[in-house]
C-alpha cells in the first residue's frame, strides 16, 4: 500500500509525497435516484479501479459490503433507492 500511495503522490506537483485521494475536486447537485446511485457505484469502483480489491465489497471500510447485503464494521444508513443497486 505505501508504494501506492506514494505512486498517487507523484501525479500531484504540490502536495503530499503520500497521497490517498485524488487533489482535485467539483461539487455536483444530487438531483434524482438514478443520479444517487451512479455516484454511490462510482466511490464503491474506487478501490477496484485502484486495484486494492477484486470487487466492491471486498473493500473492507466501504459501504458496499452493506449495499450487496452485508454488514461492514462501520455504521451506514442505507438509501433506498427503489432497488436499483447492482
Amino acid at each position: 500500500m505505501p508504494e501506492l500511495f506514494r505512486h498517487g503522490g507523484s501525479k500531484q506537483s504540490c502536495k503530499s509525497e503520500n497521497q490517498v485521494w485524488q487533489y482535485d475536486s467539483h461539487a455536483e447537485e444530487v438531483y434524482s435516484p438514478s443520479f444517487t446511485l451512479c455516484k454511490i457505484k462510482y466511490i464503491h469502483m474506487n478501490p477496484v479501479e485502484a486495484g486494492l480489491v477484486a470487487r466492491p465489497e471486498d473493500y473492507l471500510y466501504s459501504s458496499a459490503i452493506d449495499y450487496s447485503g452485508g454488514k461492514g464494521p462501520v455504521q451506514v444508513s442505507l438509501i433506498n433507492l427503489h432497488n436499483l443497486y447492482y
